[in-house]
């Protein structure tokens, strides 16, 4: 998933197989340290800084994505 560019990508992985809205959240939720390595290793790349995302930009990473996909 993290090497995915846009949502759609993540939508192939997921369609057709028994994998529900809930599990990709419970998925996202485990996964929270490596998201906001994620979401810092890009606005590192973009913008040049080191930040540190914290607790309430990954979960609205992790709230988009999920709401995004149903």
């Amino acid at each position: 998933m993290f090497n995915a560019s846009d949502i759609s990508q993540i939508k192939w992985r997921i369609y057709g197989q028994n994998f529900t809205k809930q599990h990709f959240e419970k998925f996202l939720k485990e996964n929270r340290k490596a998201i906001e390595k994620l979401v810092e290793e890009k606005i590192k790349n973009l913008f040049g800084i080191d930040i540190n995302v914290g607790e309430t930009i990954t979960n609205d990473v992790i709230n988009n994505f999920v709401n995004r996909i149903g």
